[in-house]
């Protein structure tokens, strides 16, 4: 069983795992990713799949994503703002309270259920 398994939506977070959230400028009393951060979900699908791929074929009874939503690292069209591409989030949280699924949401989805995505 692996209890936790995740990656943030930016190009390189696979390298980080599960420190890629450190990537956030806290100066100045503002959180903003880091600058040259490059926001990529396709990055973060491809990840995602992998790693169920191999958990699958080592023959774990479970393994469970981190995380749907994270709330603390809103989405913003600003890349400058964009925190969600630092978080792990399947879907995308807007600061109105909104979400919107990322391309791992569909990953997920097509490899835990693969007659529905």
């Amino acid at each position: 069983m692996v209890a936790e398994f995740g990656c943030a939506a930016f190009t390189g977070a696979a390298d980080h795992g599960a420190l890629a959230w450190t990537l956030v400028d806290r100066t100045g009393g503002v959180r903003r990713p880091r600058p040259g951060l490059v926001r990529d979900e396709a990055a973060q699908a491809a990840e995602l799949t992998s790693l169920i791929e191999l958990f699958t074929a080592a023959g774990l009874a479970g393994a469970f994503v981190f995380t749907y939503v994270t709330p603390a690292y809103p989405a913003s069209d600003d890349p400058r703002e964009d925190l969600d591409a630092v978080g792990y989030g399947l879907v995308r949280s807007w600061p109105d309270g909104r979400t919107t699924p990322k391309a791992a949401f569909g990953a997920v989805v097509r490899a835990y259920a693969p007659g529905i995505g």
